[in-house]
């Protein structure tokens, strides 16, 4: 059976001499495994769509459980985000997160549509780089069922409300208040106010706040964590990001 569907690759493997096997994460059908026969090949009419980050109209036959690659054209490639390593190693760690982080055949639309919005803000280069890493992973965590708790304090619940300072659990996804959360990660206003817009704002807005560079920072911190701890991971992707950074 031939199926039609557009996705992007964000994870490929050598298979033999010449072939591939990419990991697709489609809109139709989630994230699957596609071999991709003589991708390798410098002449293949595959090699273009089987690239890492590749955003294609991919032709797939499916055969029982297996798929493989019949075709191809390429929607974007993204590649402005070969023209700054910083850019195309956050890059690498999104789609990592990605192939790490989500089921095997489970769509998820919104992810989907996260990750493409992250690469393109990435190769334009007009915002923040932190800012981006900060709401993909918080807002990634949020779509896989990590949904942290930034609106009432974890012990008296009461609302944290604007203005206020509150503690962060980066191990619970909860907040105390500033009379409960004593020897946690303390959260100034700010940063509660970018954390609650990115969790419950549109998709396609979430990427549009503005906010100093003090607050980036500890944003910053805080949705590293977060993720680090929910997946019990800490991705080699991140780890060559940041020595870029260095």
């Amino acid at each position: 059976m031939l199926l039609k569907v557009q996705g992007i690759v964000i994870r490929e493997a050598v298979s033999g001499e010449k072939d591939k096997v990419i990991t697709v994460f489609t809109k139709e059908y989630g994230k699957i495994s596609v071999f991709a026969g003589g991708a390798k090949g410098k002449k293949s009419r595959l090699s273009s769509c089987s690239q890492l980050f590749s955003y294609c109209d991919f032709v797939i036959f499916k055969n029982k459980e297996k798929y493989s690659l019949n075709d191809g054209q390429v929607i974007e490639s993204f590649f402005d985000l070969t023209k700054d390593l910083e850019s195309l190693s956050l890059g690498q760690y999104f789609l990592q997160l990605c192939d790490y982080s989500l089921p095997e055949r489970e769509t998820c639309p919104e992810a989907l549509s996260l990750l493409l919005n992250s690469l393109h803000l990435l190769c334009k280069g007009e915002k923040s780089k932190t800012l981006i890493k900060s709401v993909f992973e918080l807002r990634l965590m949020c779509l896989i069922g990590f949904t942290p708790d930034v609106i009432l304090c974890s012990k008296c619940e009461e609302e944290i409300k604007e203005g206020e300072k509150a503690y962060f659990l980066i191990t619970e996804g909860k907040i105390n208040c500033e009379k409960c959360g004593i020897n946690t990660f303390l959260m100034t206003p700010a940063v509660i106010t970018c954390m609650r817009f990115i969790i419950y704002g549109d998709i396609k807005k979430i990427f549009s706040f503005k906010t100093s560079e003090e607050s980036i920072q500890l944003l910053n911190y805080i949705t590293e964590n977060y993720c680090i701890f929910k997946l019990e991971k800490k991705m080699d992707t991140l780890d060559f990001y940041k020595s870029i950074l260095c």
